[in-house]
């Protein structure tokens, strides 16, 4: 035997096991995917659960990071909190905050300022009466300017519920976990706010309160000679000019409070404003939006009157007021406004933010299951 049978024969002894090693293995690798499609198929055939069949596991993100030490065992290794949810409620109450303090700094605002909204509404519906003052009209009132209180003691309460409910979700929705929402965020906030609150709440409250402070009625009798002369389409009298001034006021007001608020923080997480911080807070935002919200306020208000069927609609009115009174008419009533919103507003932001944080703490007292039960 030649030198090159030799080196063939040895070639063979070395090459043959691995081939038989590969063919091996692909003979197991079709044989248990026969295998595998055999039992596939018997499982759809006798109505036994597939692999396909068993949900797929949800995949887990790391809620919080930490640093990797240089050496990490048992020990140093830091802490992993897995969670499919990052905006998780901490508390299964956490969503009736907003409502509760909404409701409770809303009804505690218009106790306290019901005088000067009065004021404020009989100045808007005396046009042009040059013997008319507000002083001799007090006078003449007396204590039945209260009569106006007993719809608004409903409806400031679900206004400021619907309010600050709007702007928590929204600021859960479209701001960072941890940090203030931007101007961007309360103002749309504050816009989809104001256009809720106008629609759901403060027309019918707004028209209803407007009409016993002119006929000098109580809410049962005044209510009832309303609906009976104009149906319940009447309540919702005024509703353009209602939208517009709910929705320009709390947008500016949100967006003056929150940067009131964000630069008091600092960038400070969980930062907790003093009563005095946010009773400044609320007057500030209280009277850059009466000043520039005022025209729509007016309109609003003689829309709700009882000569409203003067008007067709709100730019009517609007237009009638410029024609037949001056421009200047538009901001009737402005003194009695601020002399509400101003402190008003001071109230219902300062009130908001102390009563949130109380019920905050308060939740954090009860064991999360047992409130969720």
């Amino acid at each position: 035997m030649g030198e090159a049978d030799l080196r063939s024969n040895e070639l063979s002894r070395h090459t043959s096991p691995q081939n038989s090693d590969i063919q091996s293995a692909s003979d197991w690798f079709s044989d248990t995917a026969a295998n595998a499609s055999a039992a596939e198929q018997s499982s759809r055939a006798d109505g036994s659960p597939r692999a396909t069949d068993f949900p797929t596991r949800k995949l887990l993100r790391r809620a919080s990071t930490a640093p990797l030490p240089d050496v990490a065992n048992h020990e140093t290794a830091p802490p992993l909190i897995l969670t499919n949810n990052l905006r998780a409620d901490p508390h299964p109450w956490e969503w009736a905050v907003a409502p509760v303090a909404g409701m409770l700094a809303g009804g505690l605002e218009i106790s306290c300022t019901w005088p000067m909204e009065w004021a404020k509404v009989q100045s808007q519906l005396h046009r042009s009466d040059p013997n008319w003052t507000l002083l001799s009209q007090a006078r003449r009132t007396g204590l039945g300017m209260y009569k106006g209180l007993p719809p608004m003691l409903i409806g400031a309460p679900l206004q400021g519920a619907v309010r600050f409910t709007t702007l928590e979700r929204i600021k859960r929705a479209l701001a960072e976990p941890g940090s203030a929402p931007g101007p961007g965020v309360n103002l749309l906030a504050g816009v989809l706010s104001g256009c809720l609150e106008a629609a759901l709440v403060v027309t019918p409250i707004e028209t209803i309160k407007t009409r016993l402070v002119d006929a000098n009625k109580g809410l049962l009798r005044g209510t009832v000679d309303f609906v009976v002369k104009e149906g319940l389409s009447g309540i919702y009298r005024g509703l353009v000019p209602t939208v517009f001034k709910s929705a320009s006021n709390q947008a500016l007001r949100f967006v003056i409070f929150g940067e009131y608020k964000r630069r008091l923080s600092a960038g400070t997480p969980a930062f907790e404003m003093s009563p005095s911080q946010a009773l400044a807070g609320g007057m500030l935002a209280g009277t850059i939006g009466s000043f520039i919200t005022m025209p729509f306020d007016v309109v609003k208000t003689r829309m709700q009157g009882l000569e409203a069927s003067r008007y067709t609609g709100a730019l009517n009115c609007a237009l009638t007021i410029i024609r037949t009174e001056g421009v200047r008419c538009l901001f009737k009533g402005l003194g009695a406004r601020l002399g509400r919103s101003v402190p008003g507003q001071g109230i219902i932001f300062g009130s908001y933010e102390l009563i949130s944080q109380g019920v905050h703490r308060l939740l954090l007292q009860w064991p999360g299951k047992e409130c969720g039960r």
